[in-house]
């Protein structure tokens, strides 16, 4: 397992501590090259997290939706590609789920920042693909929590009762399903 980030907390106060964990820090145009030698060198990982954080720094610095923000998700996409190609290069696109998602919306009551209970705030970005995916589930009502319970579902892990998260209906089907 293998933590990469830009926003060190992440790895300090939200992964707990565990020599299993491979942990690396550092900026994102630092952070896509490393994770590329990580999965040449580690064939045999099975959870790999990765931050990215220059759209949300955009959002912050230059507001939501501004030319600069449009701007860092087509540069985010480009490094989501790269890290796509190492996994696909080692041979484990065809069996690894990949979720992209934004921790947070932004530009509701505040163009410049997030956190209010504005639509625009509460709204994240999500998307999936991998073995088992439903690509016409229905995603409305989707969380952030409900992260958590795709990654579970997909490992073949209860969820837990008292979680609030949920896994989407029809998203994750068994083979020979649609």
């Amino acid at each position: 397992m293998a933590s990469f980030v830009s926003w060190k907390p992440i790895q300090t106060g939200i992964i707990e501590e565990n020599d299993a964990v491979y942990k690396y820090a550092a900026p994102d145009d630092e952070l896509v090259p490393a994770i590329a030698a990580y999965i040449r060198n580690n064939p045999d990982f099975e959870l790999l997290f990765v931050q990215l954080d220059d759209v949300d720094a955009a959002g912050h610095r230059h507001g939501y939706g501004s030319e600069e923000y449009l701007k860092a998700i087509i540069h985010a996409d480009n490094q989501i590609g790269e890290i796509s190609k190492a996994i696909l290069d080692a041979g484990m696109l065809e069996n690894s789920l990949i979720i992209v998602t934004t921790d947070h919306g932004g530009g509701g009551l505040d163009a410049f920042n997030h956190g209010s209970d504005h639509p625009k705030d509460m709204t994240i970005f999500w998307g999936c693909r991998g073995p088992g995916v439903h690509s016409e589930a229905d995603l409305a009502g989707l969380t952030i929590m409900d992260t958590a319970a795709v990654a579970l579902s997909a490992l073949g892990l209860p969820l837990p009762g008292n979680w609030d998260a949920k896994l989407p209906s029809g998203l994750l089907v068994k083979s020979g399903q649609r």
